[in-house]
């Protein structure tokens, strides 16, 4: 098992990188931004197939009797791994698509925080978990618990910017003009790039538009209750992908 320092610097180091990520991708020829697309999707899927392989094993050991043959066939595998792999790549890019839209300095210095108390909340719980939890299993557990605490936090930061955070005003435009001028300020060096940020931009003028259109007021609605839903799922689904990826690169350092 990797230090706490060492863990500490690995994460800093995964910001530091989507941190050159985001100011680079823009003017990245498509080959380099596919290549950090896959070594990302790479790291995620790492973490994600060894989550996946514990889960199965105590799956397995509560279920079935150690000599079953179904034991070696329901292991996880090949089938396992491609699974994993695609949502892998499902996961960085929605990452680096939310990143490379997003200039907020407090974000960013979130994630360096982040990346700093992950490890130590993780070595504390680890600590706390000997003799309470499965010896196979407390490395797993004190890191989810430790994810879980750190997401919370990151989920309510980014939910609070996003409340405070500046909007155009689409109440007196039509949808296509409100998808269209936010669109239109999207560049990018590489065709491919381009359009992803395109489309992630569509879906934000989407959202802010009809946030605008049907909840006008601040006023208690199912329409603004939706509205929150739909914000809240975006921000927890870049919570995930981001721990996800700090999961992965903890794993490749050793940590298991």
């Amino acid at each position: 098992m990797r230090s706490a320092g060492a863990q500490m610097i690995m994460l800093v180091g995964l910001v530091a990188a989507l941190w050159l990520l985001f100011l680079n991708v823009r003017v990245w020829p498509t080959p380099v931004a596919l290549l950090c697309w896959l070594l990302l999707s790479a790291v995620i899927a790492r973490g994600l197939f060894l989550q996946a392989r514990q889960r199965r094993r105590a799956w397995l050991q509560a279920y079935l009797n150690p000599h079953s043959t179904w034991v070696g066939r329901l292991s996880g595998g090949v089938l396992l791994l491609v699974a994993q792999s695609v949502l892998a790549l499902l996961v960085s890019l929605w990452l680096m698509t939310t990143l490379t839209g997003n200039e907020q300095p407090v974000l960013w210095l979130s994630l360096i925080a982040s990346a700093v108390l992950l490890p130590l909340l993780n070595r504390a719980l680890a600590g706390f978990l000997v003799g309470h939890a499965n010896p196979a299993l407390s490395a797993e557990l004190a890191w989810r618990l430790s994810s879980v605490v750190v997401g919370c936090l990151l989920l309510v930061l980014l939910t609070v910017l996003a409340y405070r955070q500046d909007y155009p005003d689409f109440s007196a435009v039509s949808l296509p003009q409100a998808v269209w001028h936010l669109v239109d300020q999207q560049q990018a060096r590489s065709a491919a790039t381009l359009t992803i940020l395109q489309v992630a931009a569509a879906a934000e003028a989407l959202r802010l538009w009809l946030a605008q259109q049907l909840l006008p007021d601040p006023a208690s609605s199912l329409w603004q209750a939706l509205g929150w839903l739909w914000l809240l799922a975006q921000e927890a689904l870049f919570v995930w992908s981001y721990l996800l990826a700090c999961r992965g690169m903890v794993v490749l350092g050793g940590q298991r």
